[in-house]
């Protein structure tokens, strides 16, 4: 029996033990109830510095708290909650409460070489200061067509483009290796009605040039546009690699079957085009993804992602009747989820390849 009593002891001391830890609130201490930060988002150049202000409720608490950062790397912080800067990218700072670390706030610190925004992002271009390589942190829309002449990365804070009579056919375009970054934000795209022919693209990717897509959430919004090209990359013979995001295209029920909207347009006219899905999720109501080998090979490899949205991944052919001597269009499906999504194949059935364990639908012409 009194085996058993020490034994029922021992269990309900350590119970005890397990309710303790992690609550350093000493006898008599006043618990705290809310640590926060006067900032959510820290935007720095590299060597730059900001100090943060924290608050700890209530005020008669222990003020004392612990300041660390995810990435030392990109971002360091002292223990009075100065932030440097040390290289591009992103770091999350966090500061707790000493005495109750279930008690925390969080700032996300985005670092650049430059930070600009539309108008400053053209001015910066045209300069001889931007070297390869460097970063470039984008917080306003360009008024006009910017062109990317340098290999540079491209951190998007949240944006809103409309495409009208400033700003054209065309927002950026790719004459060089660009990396676009985002960090918890937003490109929000707005393509107006269109009654005549054309095009309107966010990225036109130059030939022989290359846009890689790391993350970030991109919303297209388009009216009714007839005969015309709305797409958030037009791909001309160059190389699109789509690492991961979030990818929307919202449009009226009322388009017609001519009209072209898609996310990606990946066009040989000028040579061989490579389009390289390896991540993201994708929700279209049409056409997802155009693969159009009008003179040269364009190739489509998708090694992942999830597509949804009754959209299509469309392999097509030259216009009819254009005197286009044509190219081969390829599709090569290695992986990702297919939700009401198909492919449109106008090549012979063996330029689209599925592996064995995707599940998607193929439309191939008839023999």
């Amino acid at each position: 029996m009194k085996k058993r009593s020490f034994f029922v002891l021992v269990a309900i001391i350590t119970i005890a033990a397990l309710f303790t830890v992690g609550c350093p609130v000493e006898e008599g201490e006043i618990e705290v109830d809310q640590v926060s930060l006067n900032k959510g988002r820290m935007l720095l150049v590299v060597d730059g510095e900001e100090a943060l202000e924290v608050t700890v409720s209530p005020e008669d608490s222990s003020q004392e708290v612990i300041w660390s950062s995810s990435d030392v790397s990109i971002a360091t912080v002292d223990e009075e909650g100065k932030v440097t800067a040390v290289a591009p990218g992103m770091a999350v700072i966090t500061v707790k409460s000493a005495i109750d670390e279930s008690k925390k706030a969080t700032v996300n610190v985005i670092v650049g070489n430059y930070i600009v925004n539309g108008s400053g992002l053209e001015t910066l271009l045209a300069g001889d200061d931007l070297e390869d390589g460097e970063a470039i942190i984008l917080t306003g829309p360009p008024a006009n067509k910017v062109t990317i002449n340098k290999n540079v990365t491209l951190i998007l804070e949240d944006i809103e483009l409309t495409f009208g009579d400033a700003l054209g056919m065309t927002a950026f375009e790719i004459d060089a290796d660009v990396i676009i970054e985002m960090y918890d934000t937003t490109l929000s795209v707005n393509m107006p009605e269109k009654e005549v022919g054309g095009r309107q693209e966010v990225f036109l990717v130059n030939p022989g040039k290359a846009l890689t897509i790391e993350n970030g959430v991109y919303a297209m919004v388009s009216g009714k546009n007839v005969n015309n090209l709305s797409a958030l990359v037009n791909n001309d013979a160059g190389t699109v690699t789509i690492n991961g995001g979030s990818f929307t295209h919202e449009a009226p029920a009322s388009w017609g079957d001519s009209l072209i909207p898609t996310f990606v347009d990946n066009n040989s006219n000028l040579g061989p085009a490579q389009l390289t899905i390896n991540e993201g999720t994708f929700v279209f109501p049409r056409n997802m993804f155009r693969n159009f080998a009008n003179f040269h090979q364009a190739k489509m490899t998708i090694n992942g992602g999830t597509f949804s949205g009754g959209g299509k991944l469309w392999n097509q052919k030259p216009y009819s009747g254009e005197s286009h001597p044509g190219g081969i269009g390829i599709i090569e499906i290695n992986g990702g989820t297919f939700n009401n999504v198909e492919v449109d194949n106008e090549f012979p059935a063996d330029k689209v390849t599925v592996a064995d364990d995707v599940d998607v639908v193929v439309n191939n012409p008839s023999p």
